[in-house]
């Protein structure tokens, strides 16, 4: 059955299920949630703050299959709010950004190592992992993929590190700022009832 919704007309609208799920995949309603739930997150600020920074810079590092445990390691270590972490995380990186900062992350590293990884390198590794059995060779394999992917990290990890700063300060701000509005209201209302 539809889902009968009032309209500013006083009309009413039918919408489908299959609208209402096209509907919440709006790139920018998603945005907007996560956005929303990160900036409403209540607690400490510098523990929120550091959770973020450490978010942003886990999710700008290439390293996706171990997203999860650098969060938890370096949440616990850094101290920081490990939720705050996992959403400033999928905020930074996901489908739509992953390609934009492997790219940056790829440029930089080539830059700075002066070591150059082109397309052709990049399909000679895919098949000769594709064509390895578990023999001798494929520790070998493993080992200069992981010279090739080099600069790919260091690019990486310079593109992470300024930005999981910015990101900590600019936290930092908004979520002392939060709370003065928060505090500052609170006051009002308690002296309005006096």
């Amino acid at each position: 059955m539809p889902n009968k919704r009032k309209l500013p007309g006083n009309e009413l609208q039918q919408t489908s299920k299959a609208g209402r799920w096209f509907g919440m995949w709006n790139p920018l309603r998603i945005i907007r949630y996560h956005w929303l739930r990160l900036v409403r997150l209540r607690g400490d600020p510098f523990y929120l703050a550091r959770g973020i920074g450490l978010g942003v810079f886990v999710g700008l590092t290439p390293t996706i299959p171990l997203h999860a445990v650098l969060l938890v390691l370096f949440t616990t270590l850094g101290r920081g709010n490990p939720f705050a972490a996992l959403l400033a995380s999928l905020m930074v990186s996901n489908p739509f950004t992953i390609p934009a900062h492997y790219f940056a992350a790829w440029k930089l590293g080539t830059f700075f190592t002066e070591k150059s990884l082109s397309w052709a390198e990049v399909q000679n590794i895919m098949n000769r992992l594709s064509q390895a059995e578990l023999s001798d060779d494929l520790i070998p394999l493993i080992t200069h993929t992981f010279s090739l992917m080099w600069p790919v990290l260091l690019g990486g990890f310079i593109l992470a590190v300024p930005l999981g700063v910015a990101a900590y300060f600019l936290a930092l701000k908004l979520y002392i700022l939060r709370q003065k509005r928060r505090l500052k209201k609170i006051i009002t209302e308690t002296e309005s009832r006096k």
